[in-house]
């Protein structure tokens, strides 16, 4: 049996994954941040409540913010191509 927060978090695992697939997709993205907030913040509250959980997947929601800060600057920041034929 997989409770429903489990079969949520299992699902925004295979959200921010399909991101690394889609970088440009800038509202995707911003989906999945609010999600990855939510999880996070239930995550910091099942810590302060159950002193004996472990919580091993939370350096992944870390790295995910890293890479989603990364798509939103770094892409703003690449030059226009050339249109072609002007």
């Amino acid at each position: 049996m997989v409770s429903w927060p489990q079969a949520g978090l299992a699902l925004l695992f295979v959200a921010m994954l399909v991101t690394l697939f889609q970088p440009g997709a800038r509202f995707f993205l911003h989906v999945v941040a609010a999600l990855a907030g939510v999880a996070g913040v239930w995550y910091v509250r099942m810590m302060l409540t159950e002193l004996k959980l472990e919580i091993l997947c939370l350096p992944l929601l870390g790295a995910w913010l890293v890479y989603y800060l990364m798509c939103l600057f770094w892409l703003a920041h690449q030059p226009v191509p050339p249109v072609p034929g002007a």
